[in-house]
């Protein structure tokens, strides 16, 4: 049973949980190394700049991105399925129908930097 809110119907939502089409997004995958995964992201989200972190639980994450420029907020879920060796991921803009692609560009870029921590 996926934690993970659905999508609304509009292209600024993005989940890993979304069945395939514009709104999937490939859940952050570590095998054997999530665990570790998940610690780094938390680290990572708590260090970067305009996000807060609204809950964390052992296997949760609710967090607030606020844009740089025009000051919207995006809610990030991730759950954390370590039997699947994955973390859930869902971004979602609060306004607006499109968001141009923010909230998968938002996903990739944790994946990124989370693939990068756990390699050095």
């Amino acid at each position: 049973m996926s934690l993970l809110p659905d999508c609304p119907p509009r292209p600024s939502c993005v989940s890993s949980d979304a069945p395939s089409g514009p709104q999937h997004i490939e859940p952050l995958a570590f095998g054997e190394r999530t665990g570790d995964a998940w610690t780094c992201l938390l680290a990572l989200l708590e260090a970067t700049p305009r996000v807060e972190l609204v809950e964390v639980t052992g296997t949760t994450i609710h967090a607030v991105f606020t844009t740089r420029i025009l000051r919207f907020r995006d809610d990030v879920n991730l759950e954390l399925r370590e039997a699947d060796g994955q973390i859930a991921v869902r971004s979602c803009s609060r306004v607006g129908h499109s968001d141009l692609g923010t909230n998968r560009r938002r996903v990739e870029a944790l994946r990124e930097r989370v693939t990068a921590a756990l390699a050095s």
